[in-house]
């Protein structure tokens, strides 16, 4: 039974589906033995079912199946020492291409390998490609932690014991089927079906739209960074003056830079989460693979109660982290009531609300600053070779994703050059730096701090009662204290 991001991912109807990959690309330590690593990707693929799993359409639409526990992951070997370092770019990316074109969702395993020997100075890298239907960017990392402890393992001529799948994904996605008709998802259906979703504003576009406007192929990407004595301050100081999380700053700089070029204080997007939630007393994902990956819409407004709207920095940032805490359980219960449910009119409804043109996801830290004698191979953030079909149709117009690079906070901001001009995007990517450094400012700022009702979750208290009590403790003077 598909979860509701793969029911999302055959709802795009993409015109070559089994291009739209997760690829895993490693550089190998110079003393990994070929023979070896190849032995311990094959036990790590038969470790985890749904990497031997295949897509089959059916009466009721598509469904995973799962191979033998026998299956082999296919592995090639393409030698590019002997070529000149641009031709071995060109050469690998072609290559590379080429492999992550030729997965068939009807056949298993939806995955290949392919080592790339560049020679004695350049090294060798492995490519994994496994199609996204099966594996998230948390799946990444348990294969990557499985691939290091198995090695070792077989290095030592000893039969690789890695840690038990926990909760297996087929298991989840009965479990999400059930909870489609819960008590507590029915309780947060009026969330989701809130009309104030019907008001969102699309954003501008600098060419008209056409059919063939926001493909694969014309998709382009702008990077801007902090430096890293502000992403020190935003992820070490900025949270503890209002008791923010990170992705409360992140968004208000994403309403104010928006803003500035929409002429509106309401913005409508997709977040991502990892989908991971505790919804059931006797599920374990910790070691999961799976795409467990959730999307959910959500309406952010700094526009002011008594008109106009929030400009001081600080208000903003409690006005968005006020809202985004509202979202019923990490907004999971979306997906479930929009691809699970069978209760057509609540389906229906749903359906008919715009689509987000906008995607926002921070994924948190790439790198972790370390370098281990013991490991086996490093992580190289750009796989080689599209990953995706050039033909197939992008979800949204500006998808940004933010990540901590090197000890600076990252941001790529991905737009079609059917829609955008390159200097537009530019310009809202620095507009968006300089939100976010405002932020920053004032947070240094001895006036700012305050509190929010979301930071008294037991006493039931909404903005009129949280400002009365305040107003009754600065009358006895004793506001300073409490605040100390």
């Amino acid at each position: 039974m598909l979860t509701p991001i793969q029911r999302c991912f055959f709802e795009k109807h993409l015109p070559e589906p089994h291009h739209w990959n997760q690829p895993l690309q490693l550089a190998l330590a110079d003393d990994i033995d070929e023979t070896l690593f190849e032995a311990t990707v094959q036990h790590v693929f038969n470790h985890h079912a749904i990497l031997r799993a295949r897509c089959i359409q059916g009466a009721d639409g598509w469904q995973l199946y799962l191979g033998e526990e026998t299956e082999k992951l296919p592995w090639n070997r393409i030698n590019l020492s002997r070529l000149p370092v641009e031709e071995q770019e060109r050469v690998m990316e072609m290559q590379a291409t080429q492999m992550q074109a030729s997965l068939s969702l009807t056949e298993s395993p939806l995955g290949r390998v392919v080592l790339f020997d560049l020679g004695p100075e350049r090294g060798r890298h492995i490519l994994w490609i496994i199609h996204h239907l099966l594996v998230d960017a948390i799946s990444q990392g348990i294969l990557l932690e499985d691939l290091q402890q198995a090695y070792q393992a077989l290095q030592q001529e000893q039969v690789p014991r890695l840690l038990l799948p926990t909760t297996p994904f087929a298991r989840w996605g009965r479990l999400l089927k059930a909870y489609a008709y819960s008590p507590e998802l029915q309780a947060e259906k009026a969330y989701w079906l809130d009309a104030s979703w019907e008001d969102a504003f699309p954003i501008p576009t600098d060419f008209p739209l056409d059919g063939q406007g926001n493909i694969e192929e014309a998709a382009s990407t702008v990077e801007v960074s902090l430096t890293p004595e502000e992403t020190r301050f935003l992820l070490q100081e900025v949270p503890g003056v209002y008791r923010t999380q990170i992705n409360d700053a992140l968004l208000t700089a994403l309403v104010q830079s928006f803003a500035c070029w929409t002429g509106t204080h309401r913005l409508l997007l997709h977040l991502e989460g990892h989908g991971r939630e505790e919804l059931f007393d006797d599920v374990d994902l910790s070691r999961s693979v799976g795409w467990f990956t959730i999307r959910f819409p959500v309406l952010l407004s700094l526009e002011a109660p008594e008109g106009g709207y929030i400009t001081d920095p600080g208000e903003a940032l409690v006005a968005v982290k006020e809202q985004l805490r509202q979202i019923p359980h990490h907004g999971i219960g979306y997906g479930v009531l929009r691809y699970l449910s069978e209760d057509q009119a609540t389906v229906a409804r749903l359906q008919s609300f715009p689509v987000p043109q906008v995607s926002f996801n921070y994924f948190g830290r790439q790198d972790d600053g370390e370098t281990d004698e013991n490991t086996l191979f490093t992580v190289e953030q750009n796989p080689c070779g599209a990953a995706r079909s050039s033909r197939g149709a992008r979800s949204y117009w500006l998808e940004i994703n933010a990540q901590l690079l090197d000890g600076q906070l990252t941001l790529s901001w991905t737009y079609s050059e059917h829609l955008h001009r390159s200097d537009t995007i530019e310009k809202l990517a620095h507009d968006y730096l300089e939100a976010l450094r405002a932020i920053i400012a004032h947070c240094q700022s001895p006036e700012a701090g305050d509190y929010a009702p979301s930071d008294f979750p037991l006493a039931m208290l909404d903005e009129q009662k949280l400002s009365d009590l305040e107003k009754l403790l600065e009358k006895r003077n004793a506001m300073g204290e409490i605040r100390k």
